[in-house]
């Protein structure tokens, strides 16, 4: 008995210290401890596959590009990754204390950033956070919540994606467009532009001038809406 005793404290031992291969041998214990001894040993089996994948999840976390945080249903966070700590330019220690309330955060569209604890579905947000030093970043939050099985919200993974680069690009690119609006607005020679189905997209006052046309009427035309008398050249 003092023999079986002592592997079964053995077992219990590495068990809370988190080592759940051990296993008791149910041929050497008297046959009434056998059925414990099975029903031990399928617990530390289940115990030991949750373990394995906790580890993986902690690594697809923890290595993952993305910045991730996990956050309670009180909103305060339990984890945050590598990648979060790059994003948001802080320790682990400091950004778990945080709150997104404690930065400059300006909501551009979508819902609030604690919108999933309310509806309980996916939200999607877009922000412009403002740094101390001066530094802007444009970010998307995906606020995946956590149910327990209740349907209750028992916390949320935050997935952040900067998408800073893209903005500034689509920005340039707006500029470009906005000079070349200008150019077309402000030129003396009548002038539009037409797209590939030969609609009339932009014209400039010097056409509206000329033709007699307002800017809602030539925005439902058409070149097929003209009639060419004569032509010269190559065709319109």
């Amino acid at each position: 008995i003092e023999m079986e005793l002592k592997e079964f404290e053995t077992v219990f031992a590495k068990s809370r210290d988190g080592d759940f291969s051990a296993r008791i041998d149910e041929n050497r214990v008297a046959p009434e401890h056998q059925s414990l001894a099975r029903m031990v040993n399928k617990t530390l089996e289940k115990a030991a596959q949750m373990k394995e994948l906790k580890q993986r999840a902690d690594k697809m976390i923890n290595y993952n590009p993305l910045a991730i945080a996990i956050l309670r249903k009180d909103k305060t966070r339990i984890h945050v990754n590598k990648a979060y700590e790059q994003l948001w330019r802080g320790t682990r220690e400091e950004l778990l204390k945080k709150k997104l309330s404690d930065f400059d955060i300006t909501i551009l569209s979508g819902e609030h950033y604690y919108a999933c604890f309310e509806t309980r579905k996916l939200s999607v947000t877009e922000c412009l956070v403002k740094f101390p030093d001066g530094t802007r970043k444009y970010l998307t939050l995906n606020g995946i919540p956590l149910l327990d099985k209740a349907g209750e919200v028992d916390g949320a993974f935050y997935v952040w994606i900067d998408y800073t680069e893209l903005h500034e690009k689509m920005d340039a690119v707006k500029k470009v467009e906005q000079r070349v609006d200008r150019i077309i607005q402000e030129n003396p020679y009548p002038l539009f532009t037409i797209d590939p189905n030969l609609d009339l997209r932009i014209a400039n006052q010097a056409f509206l001038k000329l033709t007699g046309y307002s800017r809602e009427r030539i925005s439902t035309l058409s070149m097929k809406n003209f009639k060419f008398i004569k032509n010269k050249g190559a065709s319109v």
